[in-house]
């Protein structure tokens, strides 16, 4: 038994002396944390040296990054670039001068990129790089300057940036070039001047002493707007685009196109001369010319207008040459000749309404249907004869389906011979509902003036499309009068 209780004891003994040992093998170290590594940033500086432009003038001969300290002023020359692969940071800083240009790319050097300041007040160009390739400016003010604002060469973008109260353009881009969120003001020559292939967006030129905008062959204009220039709105050359563009008040044209061009869901409004000018063979959609003080459109040969909107035009809402296709547009309120189209033409679907001059006026081998023709006013002085909704002065067009009212003079009038006149409905014209020359072919003519006066409640009714003789009126070729 002693011997049993000695071995407990010792057992416990032994336990304790194993704890105390644990104990100390795994007490609680140090509260200091040790000391951690070393930095790890490296400063800008590091990254991308960057040389300081403290004075001027200054030569950049060296590709790199620069940046100005401060406004820099000079009776000299500005920052000449003479290599590739140069950014220069104005850092919110002014470059007045001075002789010369401002910031002068001298060469056909590459990838420069200017940014992030003021050019004011150089005798010469603001920015100027017009041999150089891939050259950007954004966010760069160039005012007051002897010549052009900015002016870049091939694939050159100008982003973000504002030219004004420049003695030439205010802004100038070569070939391939890209034009953003930017604006031209005041400048006494053109506002935006551009090569071809060129893309100009969201940007707004006012006030300029030429056109707002200038586009090259192929470029496209899209969600701008030109106000108060002295001459055209905007302009786009060869198979040209303008689209969500609004051009008002400029002294001569809204827009202008030349051949095979393309304006969609723009707006024309108060301009000196026609709303849009067109060229050949361009395409028209959308868009809206009001208020202009000449034609809302003029325009040559194939055009063709859809779903478009001409109102209150002085001269008249839609001239064109030969070969055009109207459709689907509104043509009202114009204080001359609501549509006049030449030889070949085809006018579909439109309401014509309250035109001062005659409603449609087709001259040859045309085709006038399903026409709206309402309140056609007076008389056009250019006409060379009376005025009337339809008038129809070549050979060989159909007049189908229209439908003519309250025209001042004649409803529909054919002066020329070989002509096709049926399936329409005309009333209450000033003179006669319809006068046709001879040689020409129609379907009957049937006077349904006092017809229709019974009237209806119910599931049938009697024909009342009969003539003055009480004769049935159901020739499918008819014309009525009533």
């Amino acid at each position: 038994m002693e011997s049993y209780r000695a071995k407990i004891v010792f057992s416990a003994l032994l336990f304790m002396g194993v704890m105390t040992t644990v104990s100390v093998v795994y007490g609680q170290g140090s509260l200091v944390p040790a000391t951690g590594p070393g930095p790890m940033m490296r400063t800008l500086l590091q990254i991308e040296p960057r040389t300081p432009i403290e004075a001027l003038p200054y030569e950049i001969d060296v590709p790199g990054a620069y940046y100005l300290t401060g406004n820099l002023s000079t009776s000299g020359a500005g920052i000449t670039i003479r290599t590739s692969g140069v950014s220069l940071d104005l850092g919110g800083f002014t470059l007045e001068g001075g002789a010369g240009n401002g910031i002068w790319v001298d060469g056909t050097y590459e990838d420069i990129a200017v940014f992030n300041g003021r050019i004011e007040g150089w005798s010469n160009a603001g920015g100027s790089a017009p041999t150089a390739t891939n050259v950007t400016f954004t966010d760069i003010h160039a005012v007051k300057n002897g010549t052009v604002g900015i002016q870049l060469g091939h694939s050159g973008k100008i982003l973000d940036s504002h030219a004004s109260e420049n003695e030439g353009d205010g802004i100038s881009i070569g070939d391939d070039g890209i034009i953003a969120r930017s604006t031209v003001r005041g400048n006494e020559g053109g506002g935006i001047v551009t090569g071809s292939s060129c893309t100009i967006s969201d940007c707004t030129a006012s006030d300029n002493a030429g056109d707002g905008v200038s586009a090259g062959p192929g470029s496209t204009v899209r969600s701008s707007t030109a106000s108060g220039n002295a001459g055209n709105g905007i302009v786009v050359w060869l198979a040209g685009v303008i689209a969500d563009s609004t051009a008002m008040n400029n002294t001569l044209h809204g827009f202008q196109l030349e051949e095979s061009g393309v304006i969609r869901n723009s707006v024309s409004l108060g301009n000196g001369g026609h709303g849009i000018q067109t060229a050949y063979a361009n395409l028209i959609v959308g868009c809206e010319f009001v208020f202009n003080s000449n034609y809302g459109l003029q325009g040559g040969a194939s055009q063709t207008i859809l779903d478009s909107s001409f109102v209150g035009n002085t001269s008249g809402g839609i001239s064109v040459t030969a070969n055009a296709l109207i459709r689907d547009s509104l043509v009202a309120d114009n204080q001359g000749i609501g549509i006049d189209a030449s030889f070949g033409s085809t006018i579909r679907e439109c309401n014509v309404a309250g035109n001062a001059g005659i409603g449609i006026q087709v001259n040859g081998s045309g085709v006038v249907a399903y026409n709206h023709v309402l309140n056609t006013t007076g008389t056009d002085p250019d006409a060379g004869s009376s005025s009337a909704g339809i008038v129809a002065t070549g050979e060989r067009t159909r007049i189908d389906q229209n439908h003519v009212v309250n025209s001042a003079d004649y409803g529909i009038r054919v002066e020329g011979a070989h002509n096709f006149i049926t399936r329409n409905t005309v009333s209450e014209s000033g003179n006669s509902n319809y006068w046709i020359a001879g040689s020409n072919r129609y379907g009957p003519i049937i006077d349904v003036t006092g017809a229709g006066q019974t009237p209806v409640d119910g599931d049938s009714a009697p024909d009342t499309l009969l003539d003055a003789a009480g004769n049935p009126g159901d020739h499918p070729m008819a014309n009525y009068a009533f």
